[in-house]
């Protein structure tokens, strides 16, 4: 009965008597063929989820001074300087620098500024503060980079934003603790919302040459 129903042996009934007989053997390679055919069409799914389970985690986390190192490293010398830019929202500057460490961004914003490496960022503190981080650590506002301030927001923002690449990298400051998710649409997203915050921020003398 299942050679039937493969069509493989037709049926004829002759009363209570049931007469069984083979199809041509072509009947049987056209069968194998659409098989084969699913089968091939079934490919690039399964390849689709090989490629899921062996890609890396879309989440990554981040603690202690050396690995978010790592991060600001990798966002400032594997970015494209030609086709992206570096975008961050900044809080508590001042305690992210001494905590992860004055020399070491002082060395990576100078290479980052060779690089050409632009970026645009949006801060937290007002103006005069703003001022005041600059005199004390000149380098800061001098490695391409246009800085505008979000006015009444420093209360707002616990965390520190960073979107390059196809990533998005969030710091808790105080903790020391960093979160990195890679995701080429959600980070589109949020560079969406940081534009719109861009165009809504105040403008300050500190812009890439």
């Amino acid at each position: 009965d299942s050679l039937a129903a493969r069509g493989l042996v037709s049926e004829t009934i002759f009363g209570k008597r049931r007469r069984f007989v083979a199809e041509p053997p072509e009947e049987f390679f056209q069968l194998k063929k659409q098989e084969l055919d699913t089968l091939r069409a079934l490919v690039p799914t399964l390849e689709a989820l090989r490629n899921v389970a062996i890609e890396k985690p879309a989440l990554r986390f981040f603690q202690g001074k050396e690995a978010i190192q790592q991060v600001f490293e990798d966002m400032c010398l594997n970015t494209d300087p030609v086709h992206d830019k570096l975008l961050g929202i900044e809080t508590k500057a001042g305690i992210v620098v001494s905590q992860i460490g004055v020399q070491f961004f002082i060395d990576l914003m100078a290479k980052k500024k060779d690089r050409g490496l632009e970026s645009l960022t949006l801060d937290t503190l007002d103006e005069e503060e703003l001022d005041a981080f600059a005199k004390k650590y000149p380098w800061s506002v001098d490695h391409g980079v246009t800085i505008r301030v979000l006015e009444d927001s420093e209360n707002a923002f616990n965390v520190s934003l960073y979107l390059y690449q196809n990533k998005i990298a969030l710091i808790a400051v105080d903790q020391l603790i960093m979160l990195s998710i890679e995701n080429q649409r959600l980070k589109r997203s949020f560079e969406f919302l940081f534009y719109q915050l861009w165009g809504s921020a105040k403008e300050t003398k500190y812009k890439s040459a």
